[in-house]
């Protein structure tokens, strides 16, 4: 009976045992039931997203070495010139080389039908972490930031308005950045401790010239003893480190450089362009006149500039912690959580970046009624640098410019105004200071929305008083025979931006042709006109309005004869 109750219990307990195993392998299936609909959720939008990806990459793969040409060549030629230089080199040299679209091409390589440097080079996260370290967001200046961040050279700044050395050093201080210039006693020394530290330096203000003992490291003549990597600095050798970055620049705006340092360099044009001065002037522009709308707006971008950047990561993020994961990933609690916190923030994100869409849209609506007025301030200044045409010593410099602008949109000359007014302004306490300015942007913006017709009066106020500003301190510094020249180049440039000019007819006026061959003048043409004047005369039969005007010369001479010699025949 013993053995039997014996066994009997040790049946029991094999079945009870069995029961909790299947239990706990239920409740085990249970939870990886569980786990596996919180990482299909978790993941069933970053599904979709890379079944698209892995569609366009492989769509991409056949075309991949004529995109990558066009990039490589667009790094390597494009960066000193400008942006229709750069757009005719790419679509009238580049491109037809590479479709076989050239006898010389023969047959040339597949590629993409909208082929794009940039899109190879660069992404939409990477060019808004430019923006928030101060890279302009026109077009120029994005290929400007793709050419410095990709060229194998280091990169030699063409800059002027010192618009791309202000990115570089935001862009690298938080990487131990040195700034020096040729001849100063710590260029030697803080180019060593780069070397050695693979830490980021600029050698700003270049001239036309370079310190031959720099050659070595421009030329990256690097040697190798052993698994030691160095460079000769002088009469030292200084090892090499990998992460070593040399950013070269200058205010030169039109530098010639000897062929080994072009060779040895990528010269990149960070001259101003004048869709990137248009949108600075335009924020300058609501910035005094709507600081509101100027500070919403810096806000916005900076925002969705952050949405781009920490979408990638997100998305980065993901595909690494599912690649790095360990054993079975149903199992792995902390990356399910992980990638579903990194589900919760991306939603978030997308519903953010709709509202910031709506508010942008609104933001930029009421800010371009101010672009009349940064358009013409655009204009000045790129007809200011067009004076060192007329004469060497005509340099004007984007900073000044801008002082000129800003005092021109606030009335205010710089001067120590001390009164009552004056006075109490200066002792009010900060706080106050901004609700005055508050109430001050508050009542500009009321009268603006309920007035159309003030805005109105008010830019046209603004144009001409810019224009006035400007063409009044720059005529100071000319000389008196160059102030007309000023003046009529003004008028015509604000005449063919208003669609006011006819081409055929200023082109005469500023060139002054003469006809190479002109028909003999009768006897009473040559009573009142030199050989000079005919000829002119002749060539202006190409313009329409002057077609009949040698056969007008010759018919009604007397009238002609007696207004020649008017002081003010256009009276």
């Amino acid at each position: 009976a013993e053995a039997t109750v014996a066994e009997l219990t040790a049946a029991f307990d094999a079945a009870v045992a069995e029961k909790e195993a299947v239990i706990a392998e239920a409740d085990a299936c249970m939870r990886k039931l569980g786990l596996a609909q919180r990482l299909m959720a978790a993941l069933g939008s970053e599904g979709e997203r890379w079944k698209s990806t892995v569609a366009s990459l492989q769509a991409a793969l056949p075309i991949l070495v004529g995109d990558a040409l066009l990039a490589a060549a667009f790094v390597s030629y494009n960066g000193c010139f400008n942006r229709s230089f750069r757009e005719l080199l790419t679509k009238k040299k580049f491109l037809p080389f590479l479709l076989g679209q050239v006898p010389q091409a023969k047959g040339g390589v597949p590629m993409g039908d909208d082929a794009d440097p940039l899109k190879i080079l660069t992404t939409d996260a990477e060019i808004a972490s430019w923006s928030n370290e101060g890279l302009p967001t026109d077009r120029v200046s994005v290929e400007n930031g793709a050419i410095v961040t990709n060229c194998a050279r280091w990169p030699l700044m063409i800059d002027p308005q010192l618009q791309g050395i202000t990115w570089i050093k935001r862009r690298e201080e938080k990487r131990g950045l040195h700034v020096v210039r040729l001849g100063q006693k710590q260029l030697m020394p803080k180019l060593e401790d780069a070397l050695q530290h693979g830490k980021p330096i600029v050698i700003e203000n270049l001239q036309t010239s370079i310190d031959a003992v720099l050659a070595p490291v421009i030329g990256r003549q690097v040697k190798r003893r052993g698994r030691t990597v160095f460079v000769k600095l002088g009469d030292k050798e200084v090892d090499y480190h990998a992460d070593f970055k040399l950013y070269l620049q200058t205010k030169l705006s039109n530098p010639h450089y000897p062929p080994e340092i072009q060779a040895e360099c990528t010269l990149i044009n960070f001259m101003v362009t004048e869709d990137g001065l248009e949108d600075q002037l335009l924020a300058l522009t609501v910035l005094k006149e709507r600081p509101d709308l100027e500070e919403q707006k810096a806000v916005l971008i900076a925002q969705m500039n952050g949405f781009k950047i920490k979408t990638k990561e997100l998305e980065d993020g993901i595909l690494e912690q599912l690649a790095n994961a360990e054993g079975d990933v149903l199992e792995n609690i902390a990356l399910i959580e992980n990638l579903e916190d990194s589900k919760r923030v991306s939603l978030e994100i997308a519903d953010k970046a709709k509202v910031a869409q709506v508010t942008e849209a609104e933001i930029n609506s009421a800010r371009e009624m101010y672009r009349r007025v940064a358009a013409r301030g655009s204009l000045m200044f790129f007809l200011l640098a067009t004076l060192n045409k007329v004469h060497t010593f005509y340099h004007y410099s984007l900073s000044s410019f801008n002082a000129i602008v800003e005092r021109a949109i606030t009335g205010r000359r710089g001067k120590l105004v001390w009164n009552e007014e004056a006075a109490m302004s200066a002792m009010a306490p900060a706080k106050l200071k901004r609700n005055l300015a508050d109430a001050a942007a508050e009542e500009k913006k009321r009268v603006v929305a309920e007035t159309p017709e003030v805005l109105e009066e008010r830019m046209a106020y603004l144009i001409d008083n810019i224009t006035y500003c400007v063409f009044d301190a720059t005529r100071r510094g000319l000389l008196e025979r160059h102030k007309l020249i000023l003046a009529t180049q003004l008028l015509l440039k604000v005449m063919a931006k208003g669609g006011e000019l006819i081409d055929a007819e200023a082109e005469y006026l500023v060139s002054g042709r003469s006809s190479m061959a002109p028909p003999q003048m009768t006897t009473k043409v040559q009573e009142f006109l030199s050989p000079k004047q005919w000829a002119a005369a002749c060539a202006l039969r190409e313009v329409d309005a002057f077609r009949s005007l040698t056969e007008d010369l010759e018919l009604a001479t007397d009238a002609w004869a007696e207004w020649l010699p008017g002081e003010r025949g256009e009276g």
